[in-house]
């Protein structure tokens, strides 16, 4: 019998990863209905996301976690309009993902992220304790669900499959990873 290729076991992994992320899209922790906030300021948060992380020099990835946290959090809280509750959950959702997803969390022996610069994002119109309870009431109402599927885990899936001297495949998946 012979051994499998090395090519052969990228491709299990890569459906065996597939599958998974695949179920956890399923999973009734991730889904959501009704009345969607995210939906309809998504570009005005995405666009506000992207200038804190690409400023921190932070992977664009946290964004889209960052987003999902935030969607299924005000789904499960749409009545609640509070002066300030969407910016507090936002700004919330967005330091959580920084802290959960980023690979960098740590530069120069230092965190990439205290809770004060949240606090600053915010003009002060937060306190650190505002942020910290706004963070425990998204986990608890999240369920500790803190690994969304979102695209941008599908793309690093079948990046192996990729060919990296194909320069027009390379193309559309940086194009790809700067729009997700």
């Amino acid at each position: 019998k012979s051994m499998p290729s090395a090519n052969d076991c990228i491709l299990s992994e890569v459906i065996a990863q597939w599958d998974a992320l695949s179920h956890r899209e399923k999973d009734a922790a991730y889904k959501t209905s009704g009345y969607d906030y995210v939906e309809l300021h998504r570009s005005k948060i995405s666009t506000y996301f992207y200038a804190i992380i690409d400023g921190k020099g932070l992977d664009r990835r946290i964004v889209s976690v960052a987003l999902s946290y935030l969607k299924i959090f005000l789904a499960r809280h749409p009545l609640n309009e509070s002066k300030g509750f969407h910016q507090l959950a936002m700004l919330t959702s967005l330091y959580m993902a920084i802290k959960i997803h980023s690979s960098n969390i740590y530069k120069n022996g230092r965190p990439a992220i205290f809770i004060t610069e949240v606090v600053n994002w915010s003009n002060n119109e937060f306190t650190a304790r505002d942020i910290c309870n706004m963070e425990s009431s998204m986990l608890s109402t999240l369920d500790y669900y803190m690994n969304p599927p979102v695209a941008q885990h599908y793309l690093d899936i079948i990046t192996p499959l990729i060919d990296d001297d194909d320069d027009d495949l390379i193309t559309v998946k940086q194009h790809y990873l700067d729009i997700i």
